[in-house]
């Protein structure tokens, strides 16, 4: 395993390499949890020994390591770290979830693919056309784009990650690039949230998988303080020797109106039956303090919504490419084929995985997209205008999900 944790070709622990001894190391360079990893905790230390904040991080989150050192406990090795998400937990991990920094890292294979790609077209001197082939089954046809120039990356969070661009400065042809390999390298393909586009976070199928994920979530209830405090009085007050009306007198002079009120809703065959395993109702979660319980996964049913995931949420607005509607997925490494038409027309394809805009079939097996939803500190979600905390949602790969232990299909 290729971890911070794992030995060094001189014996030294990796960490020491890659950031102890680094001297480009600070604590704004982005490592991410290993392949592999689900649910890993967070601990603090005290006293030398560590302790469970109930936080954890699984494979591919993003995260800081806030210091050059590491403890050692009971064979373990931990550092300090800070989520790169916008909650900033932070806490120890032990160095065996850090992924040692490889050159597959995927923001640097994005940037490498867009180099290599502006740099075959810059050679060639002049305007070319480049070709790519409907993968969609069954269809007919190619996407064309003439007189292209140069390709670069598009910033922010579009679900294009480059363009390319035509003699003009103007960029008429969006791809969406994937770190080399299998469907498990695709990550995600969408949030369903509002910020992934309202045609995604309106859809009902969206709201329909949140509101699954809210039955799976867990924290304390309106009413659970009080709760446990009236049935404490109620013990206290020898329950089996007093009447129903005059219980709800104690628990109304006590403050406890909500256990009273529940009392008072309840026949005298409903008192009795209570009195054996007295149980108020806890009321609404609340949402500030939820977490997900157990990993989630669902099916997408409608079509255009796995496509909106893959291509972009403005598919459904046609043939207006964007970037947020781009023509093209492309994994691994961009080919630029000659045609035999003439000098200046290349097919472009990649060396891993292609598929363009119309095409979901291409897309199925480990690609399929589906419905995926994991706890994460300070991560939330808004449905039925209520935002509930401790849980990611999006679309992914299948790969995603299948092996993931402990997940449940809703």
């Amino acid at each position: 395993m290729a971890h911070l944790g794992s030995k060094t070709s001189d014996g030294r622990v990796s960490f020491e390499k890659y950031v102890s001894t680094n001297p480009k190391w600070h604590t704004g360079m982005k490592f991410v949890v290993e392949n592999g990893v689900s649910n890993a905790p967070l601990v603090e230390i005290k006293t030398n020994k560590p302790i469970d904040t109930k936080l954890t991080v699984s494979q591919e989150d993003g995260i800081y390591i806030m210091s050059k050192v590491y403890k050692t406990l009971k064979n373990k090795r931990y550092t300090k770290i800070k989520t790169v998400d916008s909650s900033g937990v932070q806490g120890y991990l032990d160095l065996r979830f850090i992924r040692k920094p490889t050159s597959a890292d995927v923001m640097k294979t994005e940037l490498r693919a867009i180099k290599e790609l502006d740099s075959v077209i810059r050679k060639i001197e002049v305007p070319i056309t480049i070709v790519v082939d409907k993968t969609a089954k069954g269809a007919r046809g190619k996407y064309r784009a003439e007189n292209i120039i140069e390709a670069r990356k598009i910033g922010g969070t579009p679900k294009a990650d480059l363009a390319l661009f035509d003699k003009y400065g103007v960029p008429i042809f969006w791809i969406s690039h994937k770190k080399e390999g299998d469907a498990s390298a695709f990550q995600q393909y969408s949030g369903i949230s509002a910020q992934s586009g309202a045609s995604i976070y309106q859809h009902k199928e969206c709201k329909n998988f949140m509101r699954k994920v809210v039955e799976y979530l867990e924290g304390e209830h309106e009413y659970d303080r009080e709760n446990e405090k009236a049935i404490r009085v109620m013990s206290d007050s020898q329950t089996n020797n007093i009447n129903k009306e005059k219980m709800e007198g104690i628990l109304r002079k006590n403050g406890l109106l909500n256990a009273s009120r529940q009392l008072s809703n309840m026949n005298m065959h409903e008192y009795k039956l209570f009195l054996k395993n007295p149980e108020f109702d806890s009321g609404e979660l609340i949402t500030s303090s939820s977490k997900l319980s157990t990993p989630l996964w669902s099916r997408i049913s409608d079509p255009m919504l796995r496509r909106m995931a893959i291509y972009g949420p403005d598919v459904m607005i046609g043939n207006k490419f964007g970037q947020n509607n781009i023509q093209m997925i492309g994994q691994g490494t961009p080919i630029l084929t000659p045609m035999k038409e003439d000098d200046t027309t290349f097919k472009l394809s990649f060396s891993s995985h292609t598929s363009t805009n119309e095409d979901i079939s291409g897309l199925g097996g480990d690609y399929e997209p589906v419905f995926i939803a994991t706890y994460r500190a300070g991560r939330g979600f808004t449905v039925d205008n209520k935002t509930y905390k401790g849980a990611r949602l999006g679309i992914a790969p299948y790969a995603m999900v299948k092996n993931r232990q402990g997940i449940i299909r809703v």
